[in-house]
């Protein structure tokens, strides 16, 4: 007997076993569950895998054996699967045998003992078929795993053709325009915040200015106006990204907070899920707003978040909470106008500690800097051209340890000697360590001239916080109104990246370079800063084109997005 025109064969099974009606009803509503599932729409179980993603014959035959299968229904046929209905059965065959016995020393006649038992019969192969269709649901859900009710309310999904994107920086931005350029224009960006480049817009402050000439900061395809300075101001560098969003057509999803991503093992994609706040009342502060959740779909994952992508904070300094001026970190500062006439100490020596130092000083405060270990200060240009410029150039004919020794040289006799100020050199070269420990060297727009007439007061590391303010591990101590944090930023990859390849670090560095396992790709996470970035979009691009042109990556991927559809 065929139970069902659309069930496997698998599933032909003699009819003496059981009735037609009762394995036939549980067939079909198990494969009309998968059918409702084929919705380009649909929704995905996330603890189970997807109904659409499994071929139903070969899906019943790894489940179990048509032995098996059979086993299965003799039990119900049985009861044994529903003790419950046994043993309620078996109360009403000892209560029939009573009655038949009490009837029989009343002397009723055959007859109606015959008609009683008829009722009786009926009786009982009625509440048989109804524990049956209670017990269904139960049976189908024993053999079928897919087939579970949802525990929690299913999350939608979108199938990604191209790469999935996340971080709408200059480095996810820099890769999704490589790829459209290369004809994959199914590529998704995914940022948290409601603005490209968040970092350059919410979190910088005002007077920044790019630390290097602006054709090493060109992202790929599109060189910057020949109007603008060689160092171009931050809003000159917005311009220039929102110009490049639009020449490439490139429009982030804004507001996708990327929860996780993992790759799903059985079927070869990378899953990423996001969640999204929306309020209601944007007008309401306190309107929590409502949060939705979707699940994205693909082949490719780029990391694309960046090195900057949350503020670091020196927790390991105690008594910090004991302060009772304001503490704030540099991604919330904006200008030292609000800072006239205090004293404030700026935590950090790094190229963004410095500048705030100085711009705290040009708007009439009293900066103290923080220099806790050896740094290298360089000059921003060597004889009218840019250090880093010159640095690049002496590299393709020199050594590296050589151009560092020049390099040296030269902030020697251009700088004199930090020492004398508070501010000691390494003993490995800006260079080297640039390579090795992706320290960036001090670049120096102004900052050491201030601290040498004695603007700027140049303090060690710190031992503890005070109530006012600051004991140094020099025994000196000195009061504060305000204290800025210019402690810089880390990844935050390791938060959402389900990684068990160990493709990062617990730093949230790439131990895999640009390019991992599995089709993740990380752009923008080499230390090399927008140079490095354009470097990897580009080497990304032309590794996942190669993969998407392939004929069989091509069939695969087809038969991957069928299975989600």
């Amino acid at each position: 007997m065929l139970i069902s025109s659309t069930t496997p064969s698998l599933l032909c099974v003699e009819s003496s076993l059981v009735s037609p009606g009762i394995f036939q009803e549980f067939a079909v509503a198990s494969f009309q569950e998968q059918a409702s599932h084929q919705d380009q729409e649909s929704c995905i179980d996330q603890s189970m895998p997807p109904h659409c993603a499994i071929d139903s014959e070969e899906w019943w035959r790894n489940l179990f054996s048509h032995k098996q299968l059979l086993h299965h229904l003799e039990n119900l046929k049985k009861n044994e699967l529903f003790p419950q209905a046994k043993h309620q059965n078996h109360q009403k065959r000892e209560e029939n045998k009573e009655q038949s016995h009490q009837t029989r020393e009343e002397g009723q006649d055959q007859s109606s003992l015959r008609a009683s038992r008829g009722e009786e019969s009926d009786q009982r192969e009625e509440t048989w078929h109804q524990d049956h269709k209670r017990g269904v649901e139960e049976f189908r859900l024993s053999i079928n795993p897919c087939c579970h009710p949802p525990r929690t309310p299913r999350t939608p999904y979108t199938w990604v053709e191209g790469a999935i994107i996340v971080g709408a920086g200059p480095s996810g931005m820099a890769t999704a325009a490589c790829l459209q350029q290369l004809g994959i224009t199914s590529s998704i960006l995914l940022e948290k915040s409601d603005c490209i480049a968040s970092l350059w817009q919410e979190r910088t402050y005002d007077r920044l200015r790019l630390h290097l000439p602006k054709k090493f900061c060109e992202l790929p395809l599109a060189p910057f106006p020949s109007h603008f300075p060689i160092y171009p101001t931050k809003q000159q560098f917005l311009d220039y990204l929102h110009d490049y969003a639009r020449r490439f057509h490139i429009q982030p999803r804004f507001g996708e907070i990327v929860q996780s991503a993992r790759f799903d093992q059985r079927l070869q994609l990378w899953r990423v899920q996001t969640m999204k706040i929306t309020n209601p009342d944007p007008g309401n502060i306190s309107s929590e707003g409502n949060i939705s959740t979707r699940e994205y779909v693909g082949r490719w994952i780029v990391v694309a978040t960046g090195e900057n992508a949350e503020a670091r904070i020196p927790v390991e300094i105690p008594g910090m909470d004991l302060f009772t001026g304001k503490i704030r970190h540099s991604s919330v500062y904006k200008s030292g106008a609000r800072f006239a006439g205090q004293r404030v100490l700026v935590v950090g020596a790094g190229n963004s500690g410095m500048e705030i130092a100085m711009d705290l000083v040009q708007h009439d405060a009293r900066p103290s800097i923080v220099v806790r270990s050896p740094i290298h200060i360089l000059p921003r240009e060597m004889l009218g051209k840019s250090t880093f410029g010159v640095s690049v150039a002496m590299l393709k004919f020199l050594p590296l340890w050589l151009t560092d020794r020049l390099l040296l040289l030269y902030a020697l006799l251009a700088l004199g000697d930090t020492s004398r100020y508070g501010i000691r050199r390494p003993k490995t070269g800006p260079l080297e360590m640039k390579e090795k420990m992706g320290k960036t060297p001090v670049l120096d727009v102004g900052t050491l001239a201030h601290i040498k007439q004695g603007n700027i007061k140049v303090e060690p590391a710190i031992e503890c916080f005070t109530a006012s303010g600051c004991k140094f591990v020099n025994g000196e101590q000195h009061c504060y109104d305000a204290i800025v944090l210019a402690t810089g930023y880390k990844p935050n990859v390791p938060k959402w990246l389900k990684d068990p390849h160990l493709n990062f670090s617990s730093d949230g560095f790439p131990s895999c370079g640009w390019r991992g396992q599995r089709g993740l790709y990380v752009a923008g996470l080499s230390r090399k800063g927008i140079l490095g970035v354009s470097k990897d979009a580009r080497l990304i691009a032309q590794d996942i084109f190669q993969s998407y042109t392939s004929s069989q990556i091509k069939q695969q991927q087809q038969q991957r997005k069928q299975r989600f559809q």
